[in-house]
């Protein structure tokens, strides 16, 4: 009995290892890494984009037809996304680094 207490702990500290392992991997991956981890942007609602890249942007510059530049930036790299008055990604408009 003594023994699958001990093979139940290793298994259960094995697997806490794992999903912390996970998480700090995904927490290491630049801002680059995450905006090419969503693939295309266009077409996708801003609250999508955000959740994934994790980061707000920078910069945002509402303009008088009802579009909004929305600027990430992380040390030398930086992304500019135009969205809609709907909050839908028109593209990218500027990619840096």
């Amino acid at each position: 009995m003594l023994y699958l207490g001990w093979i139940i702990a290793a298994f259960l500290a094995g697997a806490i290892s794992a999903v912390a392992l996970i998480a700090w991997r995904e927490m290491r991956k630049t801002l680059r890494e995450r905006f090419e981890g969503l693939g295309l942007t266009l077409g996708k609602a801003y609250a999508e984009i955000a959740a994934a890249v994790k980061v707000s942007p920078r910069m945002i510059q509402a303009r008088q037809n009802g579009q909004v530049l929305r600027t990430w930036q992380e040390g030398d790299y930086s992304i500019s996304l135009l969205f809609d008055s709907q909050d839908f990604c028109l593209g990218v408009t500027e990619e840096r680094g």
